[in-house]
């Protein structure tokens, strides 16, 4: 085969991963996070503030997780061994902003519902609360993408919409990630519509008298 009539692939996985991260590096600055389903903490590697306390929640805690980052070394942090519908360890009202990305599609119905009404209590009245999961219908299209065991349930844009109304919550942005059009990734085009996204993002509120966090570059 001649140079330049070379197949090229591309991981749909790989780019939204990356403007995902890039999503997060736009997040404002807020001096108390909390960021649920932790892991290895994908969101406090790209967060580009120091000077914040940032407390992590998993059910699961590994000395080799590496949310540690020695970039983030003067942020403080406090790491939380929990399931996400039991903060009950947590004040209320206590928290700038929470971090709930990529978490919500391996919980089940119940325990979704259990950890909305966790985040609304102990996220301050004008915080912020920022979801990523993927968009349930654009996966199905974009068919050997879709597979992964440890998905419970995975969610329309409506469906998102509805769990953020009725635990209390304000939309603020609600964007899709990568367009898919009738099975068709578009890598270099932004989605028109949250629902031609591959993975969507919200920010919300919530409801009440409080200080709105804002960006600062």
């Amino acid at each position: 085969m001649k140079k330049g009539n070379k197949k090229t692939v591309v991981d749909v996985n790989v780019v939204a991963g990356v403007r995902n991260a890039l999503l997060l590096s736009m997040l404002p600055h807020a001096n108390e996070i909390l960021d649920i389903g932790s892991g290895a903490s994908g969101f406090v590697n790209f967060y580009p503030f120091l000077n914040c306390n940032v407390t992590f929640v998993d059910k699961k805690h590994s000395e080799n997780d590496g949310f540690l980052n020695s970039r983030h070394k003067d942020c403080r942090f406090t790491y939380i061994e929990t399931y996400s519908d039991n903060l009950s360890m947590l004040k209320n009202d206590s928290f700038d902003m929470v971090i709930f990305n990529h978490v919500i599609e391996h919980l089940t119905d119940k325990q979704v519902d259990g950890t909305m009404k966790e985040i609304h209590r102990v996220l301050k009245p004008g915080g912020l609360l920022m979801v990523g999961t993927p968009n349930k219908p654009a996966r199905i299209m974009v068919n050997k993408y879709l597979s992964n065991e440890y998905h419970i349930r995975e969610y329309t844009n409506a469906e998102m919409i509805d769990i953020h109304t009725r635990h209390g919550f304000t939309i603020v942005e609600n964007k899709g990630i990568v367009k898919v059009v009738d099975g068709i990734i578009h890598m270099r085009e932004q989605p028109k519509t949250p629902e031609e996204g591959y993975l969507l993002w919200f920010i919300s509120t919530k409801k009440g008298k409080g200080a709105a966090l804002r960006k600062v570059f």
